[in-house]
């Protein structure tokens, strides 16, 4: 299954950047090398163990929390087509959460950014979430800011969505 996957993942890679390198990702399954690609420096099989690796990780965590409600990849509507098809990856009673498999633990602003820009386009779309926040998959770290955060200025969402849809709109 996780063979699947990384196939189906290399997949919406290359399609999500409108490449040629598609034909490299039959070639990769059907042949077991590519052509055009240079960048590929691991094999299917060491993405596959760390993909098995960082599910155990995943799986601990996940276990442990408690959870009433979950939506596995919720898009926000129109505002989504509006920035390119935006999708979080679960919302789990009220909580965002983004994964992400950099292999350096830390902050790193854009990804907050991106779903301060997923938050505002729910609450748009009456979605109530009260939090936001980052599984680091590598590590089994979770980060988190609350929406309600006195640090936040006011009305940020809404503010955030406006600049967003201007950019969008621009692009």
């Amino acid at each position: 299954m996780v063979e699947g996957a990384v196939f189906l993942a290399r997949l919406d890679e290359v399609y999500r950047a409108r490449s040629i390198n598609v034909v490299d990702e039959y070639f990769l399954e059907t042949k077991g090398k590519t052509y055009f690609s240079q960048y590929r420096t691991l094999t299917t099989e060491a993405v596959v163990e760390n993909v098995c690796e960082m599910s155990i990780l995943f799986d601990t965590w996940f276990n442990s929390i408690e959870k009433k409600n979950a939506i596995l990849n919720p898009t926000f509507g129109d505002f989504s087509k509006i920035v390119g098809g935006a999708d979080a990856d679960i919302i789990i009673d009220g909580v965002l959460i983004d994964l992400k498999t950099r292999n350096k633990l830390g902050y790193v602003g854009d990804d907050f950014a991106q779903l301060f820009g997923y938050a505002a386009m729910a609450q748009k779309i009456s979605m109530n979430l009260k939090t936001v926040g980052i599984y680091h998959a590598r590590f089994g770290v979770f980060t988190s800011v609350k929406l309600d955060n006195p640090l936040l200025p006011p009305e940020f969402l809404d503010k955030y969505l406006k600049k967003i849809i201007q950019i969008a709109k621009v692009n």
